[in-house]
């Protein structure tokens, strides 16, 4: 699945990530988080980043209350962030 830079397949990422997608279209996103090392590769680095601006507080309304309720729903991902904010200290304090 090569979408690299395709701003609308980020946007699509991101919606995966905080639970709004169609459960069909979330199906295969899984099926290809699994067995397409591309999609895979850019499903991480959006997910990062979502990650890194929920830690600078750059993320707001519908977006802000989808990464509260749905993003943070899993300790697995708790944890993701209570890292990102430990590496956001310690890159301030540089």
């Amino acid at each position: 699945m090569s979408s690299n830079g395709d701003p609308r397949f980020e946007i699509e990422l991101t919606q995966y990530l905080l639970g709004g997608l169609s459960e069909r279209k979330a199906e295969q996103f899984d099926q290809l988080s699994i067995t397409d090392d591309e999609f895979a590769s850019r499903l991480s680095v959006v997910e990062n980043n979502l990650v890194d601006a929920y830690v600078h507080d750059e993320l707001s309304g519908e977006t802000l209350q989808r990464f509260q309720s749905y993003y943070l729903s899993t300790p697995k991902r708790r944890e993701k962030v209570k890292v990102a904010r430990i590496l956001a200290c310690y890159k301030e304090r540089e």
